[in-house]
């Protein structure tokens, strides 16, 4: 009798431990896979103030409105399906940005000066906008947890995206900075 409960104790174990393994496996996501909808669009403000945006759907680049002639500092960035599809994927799969808060603050903390992050995202039909306003300027690192750690990471992401471009490039340098 005694044999028989350790025996279905140990099998308990390991059917549940197998159950836990199963669970903490993330699917890998595959893009070649991922049918980014027709009406998908983003749009992205960030930085110091969230002085610089992007609307992919206009395409309107906008490097500062903090300047003595801020239309020196905007153009037009037409981004390509294959980067708009690693965009997509990032805001939907990645992070679900449907998940969180319309207004959300990912640290916990506050610093002077603040940054502005509003991501907004349009597809299938369904809006959906977080707006992150005045808030510290902080890196992925310190967000209060990890759900805020990939929402940041995921921003950044998309920012090196956008100021990679030879259309960022060519803009003027900023003509103010910040404390």
């Amino acid at each position: 009798m005694r044999k028989k409960k350790v025996i279905f104790i140990c099998f308990t174990c390991v059917i549940l431990c197998m159950i836990a393994i199963c669970g903490c496996t993330q699917k890998k996501i595959d893009p070649e896979k991922i049918q980014v909808p027709e009406d998908f669009n983003f749009a992205i403000t960030w930085n110091v103030y969230g002085i610089s945006s992007y609307d992919s759907a206009t395409g309107t680049l906008i490097k500062t409105t903090d300047a003595t002639y801020p239309e020196n500092y905007i153009t037009n960035l037409e981004l390509s399906e294959e980067t708009l599809k690693e965009i997509y994927i990032k805001l939907t799969k990645d992070i679900n940005l449907n998940s969180y808060k319309n207004e959300y603050n990912p640290f916990s903390f506050v610093s002077t000066p603040t940054q502005t992050i509003i991501i907004s995202l349009t597809s299938d039909g369904a809006s959906k906008t977080v707006s992150c306003e005045d808030i510290a300027l902080g890196e992925a690192e310190e967000a209060r947890t990890e759900k805020a750690k990939k929402f940041v990471k995921v921003m950044d992401e998309i920012v090196e995206i956008i100021t990679a471009t030879e259309e960022w490039k060519s803009l003027p340098d900023y003509e103010f900075g910040y404390d």
